[in-house]
């Protein structure tokens, strides 16, 4: 089996693998989040709602730029049909 001495680069490496795994190495995760801990569940259900509505706000401005993007193909599909029509004639 692989190990991380064989190459250095090698980090594909699981815990079965090993029977030694260096602590200093494995990083916590919850700490590289952005979001503050909360300290009470009112906070934490706060910092929720806070998240979801700027989660709304972003999906409201994708779908206006997406319904905007639509009406314009559509003109501009109308307008070729028109002049294709008037090339024909």
């Amino acid at each position: 089996m692989p190990t991380t001495g064989d190459h250095p680069s090698n980090l594909s490496q699981t815990l079965g693998e090993s029977d030694f795994i260096d602590e200093s190495l494995l990083i916590d995760l919850e700490d590289l989040s952005p979001l503050e801990k909360p300290a009470t569940l009112q906070s934490a259900m706060d910092q929720n709602r806070r998240i979801a509505a700027d989660e709304e706000q972003a999906l409201f401005g994708r779908l206006h730029f997406l319904r905007f993007r639509r009406e314009a193909l559509e003109s501009a599909a109308q307008s070729s049909k028109g002049t294709k029509k008037i090339q024909r004639e």
